[in-house]
C-alpha cells in the first residue's frame, strides 16, 4: 500500500494495529477490535473515527451567489453558525457529489467533500469560475459519535474568548458548527454532526493537534477507535447513502431518496435537466430476515419473479438487529410491497422492502 496517502493520524492506526485497507487513495482503518465490537461502542456509548481523508475547501462570504450555482440546497437563508446537505449535480442531472455546506460566524463558507470527489470537484469548481482554498492536506478531521460523546467533548472543548454563538459543547444544535478551543491544544471546528445515527460531532483542527486530540479521547476520554467497517455497518443501519453505491453521476436525486436535498426555486446547475428527467428507478431498504446464511451484499442482483429488477447498493449484517439488511436501486415501476429475491452466492434470497431507515436515530435536535 505504498502508493496510499495517510492521514495526519496514521502513526496511531499503526500503533493500535488496526486492520487496514485502500479507501479513495488513502491507507484507512477498516477496523482495531472488530467490527461488530466498534458498532456497538458508538450505539450504547462512543466512538471515534479518522475521516480526514474527507474533503474541506473554504470560500469567502462573496461567494455566495457562487455557492448557490453549485449546490442544490437553499444557501442564502443559511444562518451563521449553521450548515446544510446538499448536492453538486452535472448538467444531466446526476450527482457529482453529496456535500455539508457550513457558513461561518464570520460568513465565510466551509465546505466538507467526500474524499474520493476532493479533486473532481475542485475541477468543477474551478471550470465554472470559482475559487475555493483547499484546506483538506492541513488539518485533521475526527468523528467523535456514540450517546456520551456530548458529555467527553464537554469536558475539553471550550468556546473563545469572543465570536462563538454556542457558551458549550451542548449548546450546539443539529448541524451547527463554530470555531472553539480545545483546551491546551488550540481551535478547533467543531460541528454537531455524524453518520452513524447516533449523536455526535465532527471535529477539524490544524494537523499539528492531531494525534494529541486522539490521545486524550483514547486514553481520557475512553473512546473507542472505530474504522471504515463499523462507519459502514452503522450509515446503512441509520439509513444513510453512500456516494459511489448508492448514487453517482448516473443517478439522479429523485431515484435515490434526496429529493429533500434540492430545492424547488432552482438556479443550480443540472435544475434544468431535473424537470424533464422523469426517473426510472428508486431505493428501497431490503431485509433479508434473520437466517445468518441469508447475507446480502453490493452488487447482488434483485430479481421479480425470475426477472432482474434491480441491483443492491449497498449490504451489511446488523449485530444491533440480527440480520442482513441494506438499500437496492429498483426499476420504479416496482410495487412497495412486492416481495423480491437478490441473488447472490449461487443462491437467492427472499427479501422484503422496508424503510431505508432500519435503527432510529438518536441526534439532538433536527436538520437546518
Amino acid at each position: 500500500m505504498d502508493d496510499l496517502r495517510h492521514t495526519p493520524l496514521f502513526d496511531q492506526h499503526a500503533a493500535l494495529q488496526a486492520r487496514r485497507a485502500g479507501f479513495a487513495g488513502y491507507d484507512m482503518p477498516i477496523f482495531y477490535r472488530g467490527i461488530y465490537d466498534e458498532t456497538a461502542a458508538v450505539r450504547t456509548a462512543c466512538g471515534m473515527f479518522d475521516v480526514s481523508h474527507m474533503g474541506r475547501l473554504e470560500f469567502p462570504a462573496e461567494a455566495e451567489p457562487f455557492l448557490s450555482r453549485l449546490l442544490t440546497c437553499r444557501v442564502s437563508d443559511i444562518r451563521p453558525a449553521l450548515g446544510r446537505y446538499g448536492l453538486v449535480l452535472n448538467e444531466s442531472g446526476g450527482i457529482l457529489d453529496d456535500v455539508i455546506l457550513y457558513r461561518k460566524v464570520s460568513g465565510d463558507f466551509l465546505l466538507v467533500v467526500n474524499a474520493s470527489n476532493r479533486d473532481k470537484i475542485l475541477r468543477w469548481i474551478e471550470a465554472r469560475g470559482g475559487r475555493a482554498r483547499d484546506r483538506s492536506d492541513a488539518t485533521v478531521m475526527i468523528a467523535v459519535q456514540g450517546p456520551k460523546a456530548e458529555s467527553i467533548l464537554s469536558a475539553v472543548v471550550r468556546p473563545p474568548a469572543t465570536g462563538s454563538p454556542y457558551s458549550t459543547v451542548a449548546a450546539i444544535p443539529y448541524f451547527g458548527g463554530a470555531d472553539m478551543e480545545w483546551t491546551g491544544l488550540g481551535p478547533v471546528w467543531i460541528s454537531r454532526t455524524g453518520y452513524t445515527g447516533e449523536d455526535g460531532f465532527e471535529l477539524v483542527a490544524p494537523n499539528a493537534q492531531a494525534e494529541k486530540m486522539w490521545q486524550w479521547l483514547l486514553k481520557a476520554g475512553s473512546v473507542a477507535p472505530c474504522g471504515l467497517g463499523a462507519r459502514d455497518v452503522l450509515r446503512v443501519e441509520a439509513g444513510y447513502s453512500l456516494y459511489g453505491s448508492d448514487m453517482d453521476e448516473t443517478v439522479s436525486p429523485f431515484e435515490c431518496g434526496l429529493k429533500f436535498a434540492v430545492s424547488p426555486a432552482g438556479g443550480y446547475w443540472g435544475a434544468e435537466a431535473l424537470k424533464t428527467r422523469a426517473p426510472r428507478r428508486r431505493l428501497t431498504g431490503l431485509d433479508a430476515g434473520t437466517d445468518p446464511s441469508a447475507l446480502i451484499r453490493h452488487g447482488h442482483v434483485i430479481v421479480l419473479d425470475g426477472r432482474e429488477v434491480g441491483q443492491v447498493t449497498s449490504g451489511v449484517f446488523s449485530k444491533t438487529l440480527g440480520r442482513s439488511i441494506g438499500f437496492g436501486s429498483v426499476d420504479v415501476a416496482v410495487p412497495p410491497d412486492a416481495a423480491l429475491a437478490v441473488k447472490g452466492r449461487g443462491k437467492e434470497i427472499p427479501v422484503r422492502q422496508v424503510s431505508r431507515r432500519f435503527v432510529k436515530g438518536r441526534v439532538k435536535g433536527h436538520p437546518a
